[in-house]
């Protein structure tokens, strides 16, 4: 019983710590948690995205040139390849051009999928 009692507080210890550094994602990024979960799923690739204020860097371009495009013509989102289409523009400005990553057409396309799902999301069209 006390080993069941300690193993909880270990993973209670850990989940409290994962909470505190995603909370503190999510604030660099404005409280804006798409752009927290995308930073980290591509930190998850570390040999490609290994520069964490690069990353935020491109994320945070995309994050102002994205929002600005919603907030100019919110119905953009009502059409889904449209909206893509515009994404990966800004996508690929921000970590190709600016920041310089070494990505391929397919890693833009997967960055632009996982940002597009995520404003889809928030916005209640999937």
């Amino acid at each position: 019983m006390q080993a069941n009692i300690a193993t909880l507080e270990t993973v209670y210890a850990q989940i409290k710590e994962l909470n505190r550094q995603n909370d503190l994602l999510r604030h660099k990024y404005g409280g804006d948690a798409k752009y927290a979960r995308t930073h980290k799923r591509l930190m998850e690739n570390a040999a490609l995205y290994g520069d964490k204020l690069k990353v935020f860097n491109a994320l945070t371009g995309v994050k102002t040139d994205a929002d600005q495009k919603v907030l100019d013509m919110e119905q953009i989102l009502d059409n889904q390849n449209y909206f893509e289409k515009q994404m990966q523009g800004i996508v690929l400005k921000r970590f190709r051009t600016e920041q310089q990553f070494p990505v391929q057409p397919a890693d833009i396309q997967a960055i632009n999928r996982l940002l597009v799902r995520e404003y889809l999301k928030e916005s209640g069209r999937i």
